[in-house]
């Protein structure tokens, strides 16, 4: 799963490696322990350019009733996403990329209590590019409120890498596959599910981090220092 992630790369940077518009008019504030229904980046494709846009993070399908729908879709199961009504018709269309500097998740201690966060980064200076659905929504008891555009993570099975800390992991999209994912006219669900398959080759490394990132009021760089040894690259 993905419930707690970093984005601190602005616009700028990220527009040479996504390829999307600018938007000068866009402002935006790097950071560093966002939890889910926090508003986040993502790209996606609009005509013929594509787009990057803030999205609320828990996907609030057109049909939800009020938006606290979204407290349980901040992350999609890969396996289901074509059945799953919350997500199938974002999933034939409606996709998008969620680009971060890195995730947070928790590996158990030695006792059930005792959990210690990791932070999940590239090796590289490239944002990680998690797979990604969004949605639109307007609220029927008021039609005057602004609509929302929202969003989930789409997650697969941990690879063996991961499996060590849990048994989910975000789809983290290959680059080449980065325009099949967004171009809302593919719609071979087949091919599409192929693209979710976990994937072994990610040069992603970890490292312990303090237990204040537990803590969403702590949001800053410190979030992401390691306070140990870091484990090895796969």
């Amino acid at each position: 799963m993905c419930g707690r992630m970093v984005q601190s790369k602005s616009p700028k940077n990220l527009q040479a490696i996504l390829n999307f518009k600018d938007n000068p008019e866009m402002s935006f504030t790097p950071r560093y322990n966002i939890a889910p229904t926090a508003e986040i980046i993502a790209v996606r494709q609009k005509e013929e350019e594509r787009e990057l846009s803030y999205f609320h993070w828990g996907l609030i399908p057109m049909w939800a009733r009020d938006r606290n729908f979204s407290t349980q879709t901040f992350n999609a199961r890969s396996e289901t996403l074509a059945e799953k009504a919350s997500f199938k018709e974002a999933f034939k269309r409606r996709r998008c990329l969620i680009p971060v500097d890195g995730f947070y998740e928790w590996q158990q201690g030695p006792s059930s209590k005792n959990k210690v966060p990791f932070y999940f980064q590239k090796e590289s200076e490239e944002p990680i590019v998690f797979a990604g659905l969004w949605e639109f929504w307007r609220d029927a008891n008021n039609p005057e409120a602004p609509p929302i555009e929202s969003c989930t993570i789409v997650t697969t099975a941990a690879n063996s890498f991961m499996q060590s800390f849990h048994h989910r992991m975000p789809v983290m999209l290959a680059k080449e596959d980065w325009q099949l994912w967004l171009d809302p006219n593919f719609e071979d669900i087949a091919t599409l599910e192929r693209l979710l398959k976990p994937r072994e080759s990610l040069s992603i490394s970890a490292h312990p981090v303090s237990s204040a990132v537990g803590n969403t009021r702590n949001d800053s760089p410190d979030m992401t220092k390691p306070i140990a040894s870091q484990p090895s690259l796969f």
